[in-house]
């Protein structure tokens, strides 16, 4: 399978594709849609994740990067991370590094908390231990 058959499969295209020649830059999300499971009950979920390119029309390009249209976006298209990118794969990768950075500082926030939270049961647990031990305690 060519690798531009792989990204139409894995990628949706919410706006389409933009004309072909139009300046552009890319940018890949993570979508997922709120679903009403149960409407009785009012139970409520969450669809599974699928990725969304989106594509920004470039106003003006500088030697530094590119404006977007539709908000007055600067993107630094020389910065180690950016924004928007030129290509769809750029775009992929791009996206691959932010969640793979961001599952790194969860991983260490998740450390950090259950670092804590088995300090906090360790000192519940010597309290409890030390009202036992009292004389007179009932």
């Amino acid at each position: 399978m060519e690798r531009v058959d792989l990204v139409r499969e894995i990628l949706k295209f919410p706006m389409g594709r933009p004309l072909t020649g139009a300046d552009v830059l890319w940018r890949v999300q993570a979508c997922r849609c709120s679903i009403c499971v149960n409407p009785e009950l009012e139970f409520y979920g969450v669809s599974q994740s699928h990725l969304e390119a989106w594509w920004y029309r470039v106003s003006k390009r500088t030697r530094c990067g590119a404006w977007i249209d539709g908000g007055g976006k600067f993107v630094n298209l020389q910065a180690r991370k950016q924004w928007a990118c030129n290509t769809v794969d750029e775009a992929l990768a791009s996206f691959i590094a932010r969640k793979r950075r961001q599952v790194s500082i969860l991983s260490a926030q998740l450390k950090a908390a259950e670092a804590d939270l088995s300090l906090a049961l360790k000192e519940q647990q010597a309290c409890l231990t030390k009202k036992t031990e009292q004389p007179g305690s009932s």
